[in-house]
């Protein structure tokens, strides 16, 4: 099949919450979608704060490829200087709060070339 990504506010947390039938988990299982680690705060705040991508304590937002993609870097802003290492970027933490009760999500992604699986794709 061809690569894609499911990406946005889904306002669904896999574990907690009240989405119908666990509608998001269904979707996290699927075999099409890339199993591994949820995108994590990108600083100190690592400890508290985990995969939460809500100030309401839930994971409700996500970037999710296809399996067979790769992931080079990934994170969840919470505050200013929170950024891809790679990168540096800064998101405000007063605006981000101003026009959200999301934080950003961000995941750099690699996709196999066409008939390539990812092992074999040249670095």
């Amino acid at each position: 099949g061809e690569a894609f990504v499911v990406m946005g506010d889904l306002n669904a947390d896999p574990e907690q919450g009240d989405s119908v039938d666990n509608a998001i988990g269904q979707l996290l299982g699927h075999a099409r979608v890339r199993k591994g680690a949820a995108p994590e705060a990108t600083s100190a705040l690592e400890d508290e704060h985990g995969a939460i991508t809500s100030s309401f304590g839930l994971r409700v937002d996500y970037v999710l490829a296809s399996a067979g993609a790769e992931v080079v870097a990934q994170g969840v802003y919470w505050r200013a200087g929170d950024g891809p290492e790679h990168g540096g970027a800064a998101v405000d933490a007063e605006v981000v709060s101003a026009a959200s009760d999301h934080h950003p999500v961000w995941v750099e992604l690699v996709f196999p070339e066409a008939g390539r699986s990812s092992e074999t794709r040249d670095e």
